[in-house]
């Protein structure tokens, strides 16, 4: 449970840094998905499937939620940096 809790979240940081938040709609239905199958898979009993689902959805809007931190930070960065370069060549010259 732990693992698909983890690789939700990557994938939701992942998501988060390139994608709107239309793009977790398909991506919880396959996350619900690779739950339900793994839970049956290994004869799990249903709350066990759906505390493992509802982790894996949690854990992926939390990443997506970073990932979009992330993609703030690294564009005001950039934005900070091209302001800092003209500002330094306009003192240059």
């Amino acid at each position: 449970m732990m693992i698909l809790a983890l690789i939700s979240l990557l994938a939701g940081a992942a998501l988060g840094m390139r994608f709107k938040v239309l793009v977790l709609v398909p991506a919880i239905g396959f996350i619900l998905l690779v739950a339900a199958g793994t839970g049956l898979g290994r004869g799990d009993s249903l709350g066990t499937v759906l505390l493992m689902a509802a982790a894996a959805v949690t854990s992926l809007q939390i990443g997506y939620f970073g990932g979009g931190i992330i993609r703030y930070v690294m564009a005001t960065t950039r934005m900070g940096g091209l302001r800092t370069s003209q500002a330094a060549r306009r003192g240059a010259h």
